[in-house]
């Protein structure tokens, strides 16, 4: 299909003159002329009859008209879509959240990004910290946000901290602690932890571990857990205390527990954007644009 002649006889046919549809275009009565005879030789039928005054439509004309027109709308369509899926205005993005961490800023902004961007639909799930980088590894995501506990850098993945989380000691109201406003990793020497359990999400305590090593101890973890209410009744029991990030332990905590700011520097992770370097979806660079990153990092 020759777009440019289909357009030519479209511009004489509602000009109904080839001087007036050269000026439209922008070409020569000449070309427009050599279009219209290359097209009717082509189809093999005369589109136009001519007089001293004006060009008209053949009666196979008209109706080879009212075809072009809605192949051309289509085709101008098509164009404008494409454009705007190539500049990330139009598609798709699929969004991973670290289960039981949220940031207070992101609702608000997935909302103001979905009003400036209707055209771009979002799609969201949750997983823990191995999972949401699988998940981008796989291509199944296009964006996590997940905390920096046992995140394994990749050659693959560019990532940006978005802000601190700030780490909470869980522990029953009678635990000798539980009058403190704060605490330091030094003073939970010889409590024992309970903890996720490493099948949901082994990073959990191998930060743990880390983190106490790094403070002159290792925790003693008694017992493990698969969901964070459960967790949350270990400790309300006196079996154990539990280190969760200050949304979780506001948020999930139903149990009504005393939670104790951790005021070593080192207890507060990074609240990080991750991305696939490598990814052709042209919504990621308007996504994290908006939310003020850029990709050159």
């Amino acid at each position: 299909m020759n777009v440019d002649r289909l357009r030519c006889f479209t511009a004489v046919a509602e000009q109904q003159s080839f001087t007036k549809a050269s000026i439209r275009l922008n070409l020569s009565q000449s070309a427009v002329s050599y279009q219209i005879a290359a097209l009717e030789d082509s189809l093999g039928f005369q589109l136009f009859t001519r007089d001293s005054r004006k060009v008209l439509l053949t009666r196979t004309g008209k109706y080879f008209l009212e075809c072009i027109r809605k192949i051309i709308n289509e085709y101008n369509t098509a164009i404008h879509l494409s454009q705007q899926l190539e500049l990330g205005q139009v598609g798709e993005i699929k969004l991973g959240y670290l289960s039981f961490t949220r940031k207070p800023f992101l609702p608000l902004f997935l909302k103001r990004f979905k009003n400036e961007n209707p055209s771009i639909t979002m799609q969201h799930a949750s997983n823990s910290i191995p999972g949401l980088i699988n998940a981008l590894n796989n291509g199944d995501i296009d964006i996590a946000f997940t905390l920096n506990i046992g995140f394994r850098h990749s050659e693959k993945l560019s990532y940006v901290s978005l802000s601190k989380e700030e780490h909470y000691v869980l522990l029953p109201s009678d635990h000798p602690l539980a009058s403190r406003t704060s605490v330091r990793l030094c003073d939970l020497k010889g409590y024992p932890f309970v903890s996720m359990d490493p099948e949901v999400c082994v990073v959990d305590i191998d930060w743990l571990e880390t983190l106490c090593e790094r403070h002159g101890f290792r925790p003693e973890v008694v017992r493990t857990s698969k969901d964070p209410e459960s967790l949350f009744m270990l400790v309300q029991a006196g079996i154990g205390i539990n280190l969760h990030t200050r949304y979780a332990a506001e948020h999930f905590n139903t149990f009504d527990l005393p939670s104790i700011p951790l005021i070593d520097e080192d207890a507060a992770v990074d609240f990080l954007v991750v991305w696939r370097k490598d990814s052709d979806n042209p919504c990621i660079p308007t996504f994290l644009n908006k939310l003020g990153v850029s990709l050159s990092v």
